[in-house]
C-alpha cells in the first residue's frame, strides 16, 4: 500500500513540473522584422503630420496589442520571472517555490533600434518578437512571453 502511495506521489509530481514548465523552442535561423510605415496624405489623420520612428512604432504596438502595463514571463522548474511595464516604468519580480520571492521597482525601460532596454537596479536588453509574442534577452538568450497584465 505504502509503495503505491508513492508511486502516486511521484506520478503527480512529475505531471505537475511538466504541466507548469514551459517548452522553449530555439529557431536556429533568427527571424528580422522590419518596420515599414507609409502615411497616406489623403487620409485625415492628425498624426500623419508627426514624424514616426520605428522604436515608436514598435512601442505603439506593444500597447496596442498588450495593453498598458503588459509583462514580460517566463516560468523555469520552480521559478518564474515577471517584469511589468508602464508607460516608463518597469518592475522585475522574482518569484521561487523555495528559495523565496524578491522585487526591484526603480527601473525604466524604453525601446532603442528595436531592443526593449531595461534599466535601473536592473539592466537587462532584449529583442523583440512581435509575430510569436516574445521577448528574448540578450544577456542569457531566455525568451520571456509577451502577454497581457495578469493583475
Amino acid at each position: 500500500m505504502k509503495k503505491l502511495i508513492v508511486f502516486f506521489l511521484a506520478l503527480f509530481c512529475v505531471l505537475g513540473t511538466v504541466g507548469c514548465s514551459e517548452k522553449v523552442t530555439h529557431d536556429p535561423a533568427p527571424q528580422t522584422e522590419q518596420n515599414h510605415i507609409t502615411a497616406n496624405p489623403e487620409d485625415n489623420d492628425p498624426l500623419a503630420d508627426a514624424p514616426v520612428n520605428g522604436d515608436d512604432a514598435l512601442k505603439a504596438e506593444l500597447f496596442e496589442k498588450y495593453g498598458t502595463p503588459f509583462c514580460l514571463r517566463r516560468g523555469e522548474g520552480m521559478g518564474m520571472w515577471m517584469f511589468t511595464l508602464t508607460e516608463t516604468t518597469a518592475k522585475r519580480e522574482y518569484h521561487h517555490s523555495i528559495e523565496g520571492s524578491f522585487h526591484q521597482e526603480a527601473l525604466s525601460w524604453k525601446i532603442e533600434n528595436g531592443e526593449l532596454i531595461i534599466t535601473g537596479e536592473w539592466n537587462e536588453s532584449f529583442s523583440l518578437d512581435m509575430a510569436a509574442g516574445e521577448a528574448s534577452s540578450k544577456t542569457d538568450g531566455a525568451v520571456y512571453r509577451i502577454i497581457q497584465n495578469p493583475q
